[in-house]
């Protein structure tokens, strides 16, 4: 009876420290994968920023040399040729927002709206 209680506590224990060993392995585990997810995100985020960078800098750059590319006079020489530029870029860096923005795209978008009715506005105002 002796030998029995003494092989089941020595199976006890084994189980035991086995279960603190798959506990610590698992927390490990754990932490490394928080630390994999923390770092995906990060990096997620830094290429929505170069590729929100990159869409308004290409986006603006054929805004600009469209016109000249294709000559169209008018809007060369157009009287408010400036405002149609601005009205055209702040679509163009704010759809970028709209994109690739992981906060705020709603709000992003609703102000280009807004900040190029408001300079069309004022260009058929004159």
């Amino acid at each position: 009876m002796h030998g029995e209680l003494r092989v089941a506590q020595e199976e006890k224990s084994k189980l035991a420290e086995n279960l603190q060993q798959t506990n610590r392995t698992v927390s490990g585990l754990q932490t490394r994968l928080s630390t994999i997810e923390a770092t995906k995100a990060r990096n997620k985020k830094i290429w929505r920023i170069i590729y929100g960078v990159l869409f308004s800098i290409s986006g603006t750059a054929v805004l600009l040399w469209l016109p000249a590319i294709h000559n169209w006079p008018w809007l060369q020489s157009h009287p408010h040729r400036l405002d149609l530029y601005f009205a055209a870029i702040v679509f163009v860096f704010g759809l970028s927002w709209g994109i690739f923005a992981w906060k705020g795209r709603a709000w992003a978008l609703a102000f280009v709206v807004l900040a190029v009715i408001i300079r069309i506005i004022g260009i058929l105002g004159h």
